[in-house]
């Protein structure tokens, strides 16, 4: 569905795909990549590249890392979707309000960095939980898979998970001659 954003202006708020068309009937990762993209056309930068990293919660705490190419870094003390330290992150709840604080309180380079994070600290959240006992996708209406006439032909593989904790330079493993080939362009 991301052909609805063809013809959109280019812009340098990320999130600005969410006023072009309706966010609920894209797939979240691939939206939020292309609000990246089009931010980053916008701003004539060639590539951009975020590190992040979310450790399992422990006793519902973790401490979620971000890096980017230019050198910025965010490290959030996190439980479970409540920021906890440091401030001015302490006390935002990550599901609530935050991207329209972050576009209101911090740096347009900032904010977008802060809304990255967020969106891996909540997908990291979902290895709290057996996603093995859900044989489709939710009937939430809030993305692509999850419209009501879609959720229950999103059917799970089961067994599909692959937990990285004790090998995380296997991440990525089988995508390091693209990433190598990408950046040389």
């Amino acid at each position: 569905m991301l052909e609805a954003l063809v013809g959109m202006p280019l812009n340098r708020i990320s999130i600005a795909v969410t006023r072009f068309t309706d966010a609920t009937q894209q797939c979240t990762h691939m939206f939020d990549l292309a609000g990246i993209a089009i931010s980053v056309a916008a701003q004539g930068i060639t590539h951009r590249v975020y590190e992040i990293e979310v450790p399992r919660h422990i006793d519902g705490l973790t401490e979620a890392r971000l890096v980017r190419d230019d050198g910025f870094r965010l490290a959030w003390q996190v439980n479970e979707s409540n920021i906890i330290a440091p401030p001015p992150y302490a006390g935002i709840n990550m599901r609530e309000g935050m991207a329209r604080w972050a576009l209101n309180e911090l740096a347009e380079d900032e904010a977008e960095a802060a809304l990255v994070l967020r969106r891996c600290a909540l997908i990291a959240l979902g290895r709290r939980k057996d996603i093995d006992k859900e044989p489709h996708a939710h009937l939430t209406g809030r993305c692509y898979a999850q419209q009501p006439h879609r959720a229950r032909h999103a059917i799970r593989i089961m067994g599909s998970t692959w937990d990285f904790s004790d090998q995380p330079e296997a991440l990525c493993m089988d995508d390091h001659a693209w990433l190598k080939d990408f950046s040389s362009e």
